[in-house]
């Protein structure tokens, strides 16, 4: 019938004009990021290098770092049975050794490749200090390897011996005087209804519960010490 065609097409008409959600692929083409950026710059203002950091580093703030001092020689030859040149480049690669460029490998258990592997890790040597062998290397890992990662590294370089640190004289405890009482203005506001209680400068109320802090990276124990030396190698081994 005629009425229920004209209706039928009103209806395709509509649909027609509702606009389409756009593509995954067509909303990360350069000019819709850009315009999508400039939209979120509206309340907060970044620097020019925001989205390429925030790209980079990202998975960089939970990684564990693990740094390890000694001479070069030792070091290069303890590192040598966690890594194989089959896979890839090791810390010995001739850039990442000179401390110009940020290297990454792949990692085993002491003197078991291939058999055991543990995983991907990125390291960074400090640049040479002319006349000195002495060098420093970081490397990050992700906790779960950290766990695995850790004791091969006291093996390969004999770590085992626990660095104590210098311990410091206890402070003197000094009295502490009872605060005054508050006064009868501001007692009044704090029973006002309807009145907000400012919170303090440190950020917390008085006697409210104390702030929680987490100590080191949440993989050991806040008692566990953080550094490990060998007496054979000289190496040192830091959290």
């Amino acid at each position: 019938p005629p009425l229920q065609r004209e209706k039928s097409l009103k209806a395709g008409a509509k649909k027609k004009e509702q606009p389409k959600s756009k593509s995954r692929k067509a909303r990360r083409r350069h000019g819709n990021l850009l315009l999508e950026f400039n939209r979120r710059q509206r309340r907060n203002v970044w620097l020019e290098t925001h989205i390429w950091h925030a790209k980079r580093f990202h998975d960089l703030s939970y990684y564990c770092c693990i740094e390890l001092q000694g001479e070069e020689d030792e070091l290069l030859a303890c590192l040598s049975q966690l890594t194989s040149k089959e896979t890839g480049p090791t810390f010995a690669a001739v850039l990442p050794l000179s401390g110009r460029r940020q290297g990454s490998t792949t990692v085993y258990r002491a003197g078991r490749y291939p058999a055991q592997p543990l995983g991907p890790v990125s390291f960074l040597w400090r640049p040479r200090t002319p006349g000195s062998s002495h060098r420093q290397l970081w490397i990050w890992a992700h906790p779960t390897l950290k766990q695995d990662l850790l004791p091969e590294l006291q093996t390969a370089c004999r770590c085992s011996e626990p660095v104590i640190p210098a311990t410091t004289a206890a402070p003197v405890a000094t009295p502490v005087e009872p605060p005054p009482p508050p006064r009868q203005a501001q007692q009044q506001k704090e029973k006002t209804p309807g009145t907000k209680r400012k919170r303090s400068a440190g950020g917390d109320d008085d006697g409210g519960p104390p702030q929680k802090k987490l100590l080191g990276d949440a993989t050991r124990p806040p008692s566990a010490p953080v550094s490990w030396t060998s007496a054979a190698t000289g190496i040192l081994i830091k959290l």
